[in-house]
């Protein structure tokens, strides 16, 4: 029984893990976008202005389900 309690626990750690990475490399490719000074300079207060900005010119995504958030740079 503890056998299997362990066994569960660490399928479930290396689940989060493997999301950690997946999310961490998504923020990183979308902080490579937003970070450079051109585009600063171009994001306003306004969200939904944003959100479109980004995806018209650089092609950045928020895909959003129940539950997860995905940033991504290809829009379909």
């Amino acid at each position: 029984m503890m056998m299997m309690i362990l066994l569960e626990f660490e399928e479930k750690r290396q689940n989060a893990v493997t999301k950690h990475e997946r999310l961490q490399q998504d923020a990183q490719a979308v902080l490579n976008v937003i970070e450079k000074p051109e585009v600063a300079q171009a994001l306003r207060q306004d969200k939904n202005q944003n959100l479109q900005y980004l995806r018209d010119n650089h092609q950045v995504c928020v895909l959003t389900s129940r539950t997860e958030l995905s940033l991504n740079l290809k829009c379909f």
